[in-house]
């Protein structure tokens, strides 16, 4: 048995194994890919921006704001990532490197090469609507909160029926062992975001 496992056991768990290839979900937004599996409470996103991308690009108006407001913490797997601070500091992160990227930038690739990495925090926080559910990244504003994942929510609200609550795929996994079970309700485009997304109907027990 591998040590990992009798290290989990050992503090009374039972363990865990998974595989980016099989995430929880997939977004794929503007030029950039997050593959998102949650294990043991805790979001990681293999997140993959393509050539050319930048954030004052391609996310500044979905987003808002001048800059990214999230904190971003993660390891870089490959290709290159520059990053512009606030103050106008510029550096770049490279394969093998930790990064912890503060709020108040401007991410783009450098090279011929996406950029992929590993990230554990930036990409995680809970956004809820009436009849719409979605996991992501948000921007507060004051006592307003605006982001791609607010986009996304409403767009998920908006697909719901009458007296329905919808949710995403991370939304399903996040709440297992809870009072809610989710029946599958189709696969839906919505408007403004690309690709097709899973939905799921909650319901409470």
């Amino acid at each position: 048995m591998p040590d990992r496992w009798r290290l989990y056991r050992w503090w009374g768990h039972d363990g865990d194994s998974r595989n980016f290839d099989e995430p929880d979900e997939v977004v794929e937004l503007a030029g950039a890919t997050e593959e998102l599996i949650t294990m043991g409470g805790l979001t990681l996103s293999r997140s993959t921006q393509s050539v050319g991308w930048r954030w004052s690009e391609h996310f500044e108006d979905l987003v808002g704001g001048e800059l990214c407001q999230a904190r971003h913490m993660g390891y870089a797997l490959s290709g290159i990532l520059g990053v512009k601070l606030e103050d106008g500091t510029v550096c770049e992160i490279g394969p093998g490197e930790l990064y912890d990227i503060p709020p108040g930038h401007d991410g783009y690739t450098v090279g011929d090469e996406p950029f992929v990495s590993i990230e554990w925090s930036g990409m995680r926080t809970w956004v809820g609507r009436s009849v719409g559910s979605r996991v992501g990244e948000v921007e507060l504003a004051g006592e307003d909160v605006r982001g791609v994942t607010v986009h996304e929510a409403a767009r998920i609200m908006a697909a719901a029926g009458a007296d329905q609550v919808f949710a995403s795929e991370a939304v399903r996994v996040l709440c297992r062992g809870g009072d809610l079970t989710f029946e599958d309700a189709g696969e839906h485009e919505l408007k403004g975001v690309p690709g097709t997304w899973q939905l799921f109907r909650a319901e409470t027990t």
